[in-house]
C-alpha cells in the first residue's frame, strides 16, 4: 500500500482527486489539505506520513512551483504529480525541472490516477545515485562492516576504481580499529562543514588506507547526531568525484541514514545462516520499505556462509527473497587482516569472493529480467521474483 498526500489550493479539485484515489486498492491518502502548507507544515507532513506519492495542485503556479521545490528540499524520493483544471504547458516545463514527476488534468478517473503513479514511481525508481552502495547488518555482529570495507578495498585494488568509503555509525563505528587508524577529522566534521565543502578541504577531512578514501566515525569522546539534510548535501558533493560510495550503515535506520538508503542505487541488508540473523534481516527489508527503499534495491548478502548452512536455497524460503552473495567463512584470514590493520588476502577464498563481488558492482548489478506476479497496478513495485545478480 502505497502513502499519499494531497496539497491543495482548491478544494473541489482536492475533494475530486481524493474520490478517484479511494477508487484504488493499492493507494492510501493518509492527509488533504485544502491550502498550501508553509514550510514547516510541510515538512511536519512529510516527515509525519512520509508519502510515496505528493499530489500537489498547480492552481496557482508560482506557489506550486516554489513548493515542488521544498518538498524536492525535504523527500528526494516521493513522486510528485501535479493537478489542476488544466496543463499549463509553460508550468510543467519548469515544474519537471523543479522535480514534478508527473500531471493530471481534470477530471480524475481511476484509470488515469494509476498510470500518473506508475509513471511518477518509475521516473523516481530511475534517479537512485548508480554509484552509492549502502550495507547493513540485519543483526548486529553480521559482519556487516568487513563486507564493507573488503568490498570498498577490492573496487579500488581489483578494479583501480576512487572508492571512498562512510562510516555512519558514530557511536561505535569499528572501521578506524580495523585499519589501525588515528583520523584528525571524522564523518562529523564532514557534515558540519558540507555547505562549504571545496575539493582542497575534503582533501584534509578524508583519511587513506590501502587505496581508499575513507570518512570516519568520530573519537568515542565527540557527542553529535547526523543531521538529514546534511547527508543528502554530503552525498551531493562526493557522487560526482568517486567512481562508488559505500556506505556502512548501524543496524538501525533513523531519517539521516534514511537519506542515505533511499539514494542509494543498492541497499544490502548482511546476514549469516542463524535462524534469528535471518530472521531479523527479513525484518530489516520490511523496515527500509516502509521507509521508501524501493523492493527492486534491496538485497542480502549470505556472510561466514559454510557446507554445513542450510543450502541456499533453503535460506532464501526464509528470508522469502533471493540471496544476491555468498561470502564463505574464513575466520583465520579475517583474524588476520585485522591484527595487519589490513584487507583479507586476495588469494584466499575469501578475497576471491570480495573480488567476484565488487565485479558485480562495477557492472551495476545485473537488471532484473523476471516478470512481476503481484496483481494490481503496484505490482511492478512490489517484491520480485529471485533472481541472482
Amino acid at each position: 500500500m502505497l502513502a499519499a498526500i494531497i496539497l491543495g489550493a482548491s478544494q473541489q479539485l482536492a475533494t475530486s482527486l481524493q474520490r478517484g484515489c479511494a477508487e484504488l486498492e493499492d493507494l492510501h491518502v493518509y492527509k488533504a489539505i485544502h491550502k498550501y502548507p508553509s514550510s514547516y507544515e510541510l515538512s511536519q507532513l512529510l516527515k509525519v506520513f512520509g508519502p510515496q506519492i505528493v499530489f500537489l495542485d498547480a492552481t496557482s503556479p508560482e506557489e506550486a512551483l516554489e513548493l515542488t521545490r521544498q518538498i524536492r528540499s525535504f523527500n528526494s524520493t516521493a513522486g510528485i504529480i501535479g493537478f489542476a483544471q488544466q496543463c499549463d504547458k509553460k508550468w510543467l516545463v519548469d515544474a519537471t525541472e523543479a522535480g514534478v514527476n508527473d500531471f493530471l488534468a481534470a477530471p480524475f478517473t481511476p484509470e488515469g490516477l494509476a498510470e500518473a503513479v506508475i509513471r511518477a514511481l518509475r521516473v523516481q525508481e530511475s534517479e537512485a545515485a548508480d554509484n552509492v552502495v549502502a550495507f547493513l547488518p540485519g543483526k548486529a555482529g553480521s559482519g556487516s562492516t568487513t563486507v564493507a570495507l573488503n568490498t570498498a578495498g577490492f573496487l579500488a585494488h581489483d578494479h583501480k576504481q576512487r572508492v571512498l568509503l562512510i562510516e555512519t555509525d558514530i557511536h561505535s563505528g569499528p572501521l578506524s580499529v580495523l585499519l589501525k587508524l588515528n583520523p584528525e577529522y571524522s564523518i562529523i566534521d564532514a557534515l558540519e562543514n558540507c555547505q562549504w565543502l571545496k575539493d582542497e578541504v575534503w582533501s584534509k577531512l578524508v583519511s587513506q588506507a590501502h587505496g581508499l578514501d575513507l570518512l570516519l566515525a568520530p573519537g568515542p569522546t565527540k557527542v553529535a547526531r547526523l543531521g538529514e539534510s546534511n547527508c543528502r548535501r554530503l552525498l551531493a558533493f562526493v557522487r560526482p568525484r568517486y567512481d562508488t560510495i559505500i556506505v556502512d550503515l548501524p543496524e538501525v535506520i533513523n531519517d539521516a541514514t534514511q537519506a542515505i538508503v533511499t539514494q542509494a542505487s543498492r541497499v544490502y541488508v548482511v546476514c549469516t545462516s542463524d535462524p534469528p540473523s535471518l530472521s531479523l534481516a527479513r525484518r530489516r527489508i520490511q523496515e527500509l520499505q516502509t521507509k521508501g527503499v524501493w523492493a527492486s534495491r534491496l538485497k542480502i548478502v549470505l556472510n561466514r556462509f559454510t557446507d554445513k548452512d542450510p543450502k541456499v536455497a533453503q535460506i532464501e524460503q526464509v528470508l522469502e527473497r533471493e540471496v544476491s552473495v555468498v561470502v564463505p567463512n574464513d575466520y583465520p584470514h579475517v583474524r588476520q587482516a585485522i591484527q595487519n590493520g589490513a584487507l583479507v588476502s586476495g588469494s584466499s577464498k575469501l578475497g576471491k569472493a570480495f573480488s567476484s563481488f565488487a565485479q558485480v558492482l562495477v557492472n551495476r548489478g545485473l537488471p532484473d529480467s523476471r516478470p512481476a506476479e503481484p496483481s494490481g497496478f503496484l505490482g511492478i513495485f512490489q517484491r520480485r521474483a529471485p533472481q541472482h545478480s
